[in-house]
């Protein structure tokens, strides 16, 4: 074996953990959005909820003092559904496309 193949092995077995882990982490946030959107037209009152909680377990919550006046579910769900009804949008019409 030449030292190019060896260290080839050892790099791909030192990143092989890293990719599972990335595409884990990926898989349950593709997982959040999706529950997301099916929860927001099938009404549900807090459809952000999925993605909120899986932001949070994953650690990528913006901190408190981003400036952003939302603090919990409930008012973002508000503020969505504010911004969504005043676009004329509704989640019903994701049915259609």
């Amino acid at each position: 074996m030449t030292t190019n193949t060896t260290d080839a092995r050892l790099e791909y077995a030192r990143l092989r953990p890293a990719l599972g882990w990335l595409r884990m982490r990926y898989a349950n946030l593709l997982a959040a959005a999706r529950a997301t959107l099916t929860a927001a037209r099938d009404g549900d009152a807090h459809p952000l909820a999925y993605l909120i909680d899986e932001l949070a377990a994953q650690d990528q919550l913006p901190p408190p003092d981003t400036g952003s006046p939302i603090l919990d579910a409930d008012e973002l769900t508000t503020w969505h559904r504010m911004s969504f009804d005043s676009a004329n949008h509704s989640a019903d019409g994701w049915n259609q496309r």
